[in-house]
């Protein structure tokens, strides 16, 4: 998998040691929001971001899920992060996820980063599709997973009680932001 991507607005990058300073201001700038959808978790410390980070370069290294670093440009302000995880080799395919700190919502850049993921991934993993899971509440999400293209398969209850809607993305529907 490509360890950059980049727009004439931001950069995609693999984590890298010491993005754990950015990734703590991020997750505690929008904890409020993070935990509401089940990410993190309150007196989420500098710590918790080392191991974060070390987690997301040690599984991108085994191949295991690919996390997207989010910086805007010129400022290089973390701006949040797209992964592709659930990598599913006998199916063709993975899921893909983002989360966007509070600062930078409303700017486009989970539908631009999670088209520009999609696409990097249909293209150096050769997948068939990606599964995009988001609470079905959770109509932000929702909606990026529409505007880059993908279609709704279901909404299925959790073990929780939660439900989820899961979206289905194919090459040939991803649409580019």
């Amino acid at each position: 998998m490509r360890e950059l991507i980049s727009n004439e607005h931001f950069s995609l990058r693999k984590y890298r040691p010491g993005d754990e300073h950015a990734l703590f201001e991020g997750v505690n700038e929008s904890i409020k929001e993070l935990t509401r959808w089940g990410f993190y978790h309150t007196n989420f410390t500098l710590e918790d971001a080392r191991d974060d980070v070390a987690g997301r370069i040690d599984s991108w290294n085994q191949g295991n899920s690919y996390t997207f670093f989010i910086e805007t440009s010129p400022a290089s302000l973390f701006a949040g992060n797209c992964s592709l995880n659930e990598l599913e080799p006998e199916n063709n395919r993975a899921a893909l996820g983002w989360w966007v700190r509070t600062s930078q919502v409303g700017k486009g850049i989970a539908t631009a980063a999670g088209s520009l993921v999609a696409r990097a991934a249909f293209e150096d993993l050769n997948l068939a599709s990606i599964l995009i899971y988001t609470n079905a509440e959770n109509k932000a999400s929702r909606r990026v997973a529409e505007k880059i293209g993908a279609e709704l398969a279901n909404i299925k209850p959790e073990e929780n009680g939660i439900f989820c809607a899961v979206y289905e993305l194919k090459p040939e529907d991803l649409r580019l932001e």
